[in-house]
Order: C-alpha cells, then sequence, then structure tokens
C-alpha cells in the first residue's frame, strides 16, 4: 500500500509546478505559458518536443492573430466549429524549438461556466491533450515565419 503511494505522489511532482504559471488574460482569450522549465521536466512532453522557451505575452498575441485568420481560412473539417468557439476555450502555450526554429504549441481546452475560474487546471500543470474529445485541440505557431501548422482535433480515440 505504501508502495502505490509513494509512485502516485512523483507522478503528480513530476506534472504539477510549484508555482503558478504567468497568465495572460484578454477580452478574446484566457490562457496560462508553460515555463520552459516546467516543460523539460515533463517526461511526456520529452517525446515529442525539444528546445523549450518560455513565450511572452506579446508572442501569445501574434499567434492568437494568426490562429484566428488560419481557422477562417481551412478547409480542415473542424475549423468552422473551433473558430465558431474560438473565445470559449481556454489555452495553455508552450514554447519550443524544431529544426532550430521557434514555435508555440497552443493547446485548447475548454471554458468554464459563467463565474467560475477561467484559469482553474491551467495554473500549475501541463495538460495534454490524448483521447480527451473534439472540446480539445492544438496547433503550431510558427514565429520567424507568422504561420500556424499541425492544427489537430483530438476527437478521443
Amino acid at each position: 500500500m505504501k508502495k502505490t503511494i509513494l509512485i502516485l505522489a512523483v507522478v503528480v511532482a513530476q506534472v504539477a509546478s510549484a508555482e503558478d504559471f504567468p497568465i495572460v488574460d484578454t477580452p478574446d482569450y484566457k490562457g496560462a505559458i508553460v515555463p520552459a522549465g516546467d516543460a523539460a521536466r515533463d517526461s511526456r512532453l520529452a517525446k515529442s518536443y525539444g528546445g523549450f522557451w518560455t513565450p511572452t505575452p506579446e508572442q501569445v498575441a501574434k499567434a492568437e492573430a494568426r490562429i484566428a485568420t488560419f481557422l477562417e481560412a481551412s478547409t480542415e473539417k473542424y475549423a468552422p466549429r473551433e473558430r465558431k468557439k474560438l473565445k470559449w476555450f481556454r489555452r495553455q502555450y508552450l514554447g519550443y524549438t524544431k529544426d532550430g526554429e521557434k514555435r508555440i504549441l497552443c493547446n485548447f481546452l475548454p471554458g468554464v461556466k459563467e463565474g467560475q475560474d477561467p484559469f482553474e487546471g491551467l495554473r500549475r500543470s501541463l495538460v495534454l491533450l490524448y483521447d480527451r474529445g473534439p472540446d480539445y485541440w492544438k496547433i503550431d505557431y510558427r514565429l520567424e515565419k507568422d504561420e500556424c501548422e499541425g492544427f489537430h482535433v483530438d476527437l478521443g480515440y
């Protein structure tokens, strides 16, 4: 019994941060910026991403503007649905480097009910999108090229 409890505590410690993530709170979007140090400590991320860095609120704003444009022009099946509900989604932003280029992974998560804290669950833990359903999706913003790619809606299977 003691062994099981110890293992669970180690898993939670790997995922949770000791401090709140920086918050972005605008009329059009609300989210948390995952600090590079927290991203680097997450063993799940290391499988797909590397070269972590911390995006600034200004870089996040550029990503958000391009995401809206991308969704309006996209012919992807779920793009119209996500564009229509764009303000409703909460976000987490993660800076990483791929092929020497800075990118921001933008994870979109379901909104909350009126009166609830929109940052609940985002402040100290990275939320990964695996088998959660279509209200969870992601897109990559390429900072130097000012473009989006990798739009993916998690269909829950």
